[in-house]
């Protein structure tokens, strides 16, 4: 896998175009639309708890800034329209570990965005840069088992379900149970080919 230094520098300098994306570092202009994303609780029901508006426009900030490539930092990047650059949500990704070459991933889009087939392909793209840029091992990824979407979208992904962790967090005060799930470099490689 790359070094902390050589996945800082390329990914703090991200312009990813796909088919219908725009896949980019967060901009200063995108700071209101994040903070937004991050207030529906349509589209953090399964993510996170929605803090204070103080306490969420400092985590936001931060967030947005650049990424310093240490072992638990998430980095955002922000998934756009292509033709339109209309920020719709975000991929992020996670060193789990450099010395094994795992990363875990996340995504999320505004839900007039949904079903549209953005999510798989903004997860794809950051997928494949990870096994073919930045040479990962494994790629994780987690959601809770009532999200039947997230998982949907590792699966089609090629991840596989490994373990179902009970009781593993919390959201909106209650207890919930978290599915992980992996792709191998090889298992990739042979769905490439």
């Amino acid at each position: 896998m790359l070094s902390a230094i050589e996945l800082q520098d390329r990914l703090n300098q991200c312009n990813w175009q796909t088919e219908c994306l725009h896949i980019r570092n967060f901009q200063a202009d995108d700071l209101a639309v994040e903070l937004t994303h991050n207030k529906d609780p349509r589209i953090m029901r399964y993510i996170a708890d929605i803090e204070d508006d103080a306490t969420l426009e400092k985590k936001v900030r931060e967030f947005m800034e650049p990424w310093q490539c240490d072992e638990k930092t998430w980095l955002g990047l922000a998934v756009c329209l292509r033709d339109e650059q209309t920020f719709i949500g975000i991929v992020c990704l996670r060193v789990d570990s450099l010395e094994y070459g795992r990363v875990e991933i996340g995504y999320r889009l505004h839900p007039d965005y949904h079903g549209k087939g953005y999510a798989l392909e903004a997860a794809k793209k950051l997928v494949d840069w990870l096994f073919l840029e930045a040479q990962a091992n494994k790629i994780l990824a987690y959601c809770v088992t009532e999200n039947h979407p997230s998982f949907g979208l590792m699966e089609k992904l090629g991840m596989q379900k490994e373990a179902c962790l009970r009781q593993h967090s919390t959201l909106n005060g209650r207890w919930h149970d978290e599915f992980i799930y992996g792709l191998l470099k090889t298992e990739w490689q042979s769905q490439s080919s």
